[in-house]
């Protein structure tokens, strides 16, 4: 998925008259009422997302222990007073099937910001590493009003070894014609998906440490109760 959204972003600097500022000559409005669908269904996610924070208390549990696979979660800038929340996913690409010798990495970086109760913005870095040829790709994504229906002011930022290819392109300015339709598709194959995989792992996180907390309990009241024996 993060190969065919960093191609997908590739696609917009390659052929920026195409993509941006231009009048869509071959609208659809079918395309229109299915990007404001697309947004409803990032919408309904994001409150997912901030109800599980606001329920569990997220911000106030800094003693998390048990994360998803190749995960882990940071509080910042200031983890005694967070302003957001953060889980960095990590995959090392071996050289071969069976070698042990890594030779680059995938990395994605989703950052929640919010007061425990709101979410006022998202921001998603997605980082390629090639150990061999010290190559390093980036591409920052940021939506700055989560609680919003409309998608159009979500920005895109593209790096590529450290030269600025994109910088701060709203989706909005994003072609969404009948013959590339790329608006929808970043949609559909990037935003709802990269949030459902967040969702899942929040929900992951915050059930575990609900069940930590129940073996906790459970080993104490086993032991109060054994008092009772003398």
């Amino acid at each position: 998925m993060k190969k065919i959204f960093i191609a997908a972003i590739i696609a917009m600097f390659i052929t920026p008259v195409l993509l941006f500022s231009q009048a869509n000559k071959d609208t659809d409005p079918r395309l229109e009422e299915q990007g404001k669908s697309f947004d409803r269904q990032i919408l309904e996610l994001y409150n997912s997302i901030q109800r599980i924070i606001a329920e569990n208390k997220l911000m106030e549990n800094k003693g998390i222990k048990t994360l998803p696979y190749q995960t882990e979660i940071n509080f910042g800038p200031d983890k005694n007073n967070p302003q957001y929340v953060e889980l960095v996913k990590h995959i090392y690409i071996r050289d071969g099937l069976f070698s042990s010798k890594p030779v680059g990495l995938e990395e994605k970086i989703l950052r929640i910001y919010t007061d425990g109760k709101t979410i006022s913005k998202l921001e998603t870095t997605i980082r390629t590493k090639n150990f061999k040829t010290q190559e390093v790709e980036s591409v920052v994504v940021t939506d700055p009003s989560p609680s919003s229906e409309a998608t159009d002011d979500v920005m895109f930022t593209h790096k590529h070894n450290g030269k600025t290819v994109i910088e701060q392109k709203k989706l909005s300015e994003v072609k969404n014609t009948t013959t590339l339709p790329l608006r929808n598709e970043i949609k559909i194959q990037f935003m709802i998906p990269n949030l459902t995989i967040l969702y899942n792992n929040i929900f992951f996180i915050a059930e575990s440490y609900k069940e930590e907390n129940k073996s906790t309990d459970t080993k104490m009241s086993e032991f109060i109760r054994r008092a009772i024996q003398y």
